[in-house]
């Protein structure tokens, strides 16, 4: 809607605002005080309309998302909560093609388990069992997103009967699950510049990429996550022990080596900013109020016809009750 101001006349606004509002012109298409000023009517820069936009414009506007984003409750201690989430389609090296990313919430310490694909519900149980909660203990709280493994009715009676809540990520929200997701792409790209030479050779790095990912500091808590887990920072291989004569064993070494120091370079380079990234494309939450009119994302509704060419959004509709 285009509302002007009421010193305009109203003989005023009918000659005017049929050719200043749409599809007659440049971007924008006259929609403003300026296209109006240009048709030589009283409409001055003192007197400009209040609302700039019209119900179509409405239909196609772009618009950042609403509502800041709020972290989770912290953690009383390591491995209480946990949040996961799968790398997939990788190539197959030694038999596996994906990795299960668990990571803790409160020291950020991470734990990747290379699988030969994607596991059943059972199977997701028993690698959890074989590959964590014998060092860590059962967990209070899982977090994951709806992905049909956890989200099946299998899994939700074996959290059950653990006494371990289950938290999936609402439908659309895949921030909720953020610290896997970003321990996801910290991963992938440790993975891509140790095996850019050799993808296939992915599985024999995974170990580094983890011990780097739980040895690097965290500006936060100016601590490792081995110290927050452990108390101490777990000792490496004495890089400036002297060649031996055994060059089987050299060429390991320096292996191991490269790899641990082109994993340290790049997780150098990244700092933790996510949220405030985030928060720089996105606005304040609207307060809506029963009996506000407001216009709905077409984002995620079927509706038939070209997805490309649908309008935004739709509306108005009432709001009738919170």
């Amino acid at each position: 809607m285009l509302c002007l101001d009421s010193s305009i006349p109203q003989e005023t606004r009918n000659s005017v605002i049929p050719f200043s509002t749409h599809p007659v012109s440049s971007p924008r298409l006259l929609g403003t005080w300026k296209g109006i000023y240009e048709l030589r009517t009283n409409i001055t820069p003192r007197h400009p309309p209040v609302h700039w936009t019209s119900s179509t414009c409405q239909h196609h506007e772009d618009e950042s998302p609403a509502g800041f984003l709020h972290p989770l409750p912290v953690p009383a201690r390591p491995w209480s909560h946990i949040c996961m989430d799968f790398i997939t389609d990788l190539p197959r090296s030694m038999g596996k093609t994906t990795v299960l990313t668990i990571v803790d919430r409160f020291s950020k310490m991470c734990r990747l388990v290379a699988l030969s694909k994607l596991p059943t519900s059972m199977e997701l149980a028993e690698i959890l069992i074989h590959e964590l909660f014998r060092f860590t203990g059962i967990p209070e709280d899982i977090m994951s997103d709806r992905g049909p493994k956890l989200a099946s009715r299998v899994f939700k009676e074996l959290t059950t009967k653990l006494r371990v809540s289950l938290s999936l990520t609402r439908a659309y929200h895949p921030q909720s699950n953020g610290l896997a997701e970003r321990m996801n792409q910290e991963v992938s790209k440790a993975l891509r510049l140790l095996c850019r030479r050799n993808p296939a050779n992915w599985a024999t790095h995974l170990v580094w990429v983890e011990y780097s990912l739980n040895s690097r500091i965290n500006p936060v808590t100016a601590l490792t996550p081995f110290q927050c887990v452990l108390g101490f920072q777990p000792p490496l291989f004495p890089w400036d022990a002297p060649s031996g004569p055994v060059p089987r064993v050299e060429t390991w070494y320096q292996d191991c080596r490269q790899a641990w120091q082109l994993v340290q370079r790049s997780l150098r380079r990244q700092g933790d900013l996510h949220k405030k990234q985030a928060d720089r494309h996105r606005q304040s939450g609207f307060p809506y109020r029963v009996g506000q009119q407001v216009w709905l994302s077409t984002k995620n509704l079927h509706i038939p016809g070209c997805k490309k060419l649908t309008a935004r959004y739709i509306g108005p509709f009432r709001i009738l009750k919170k």
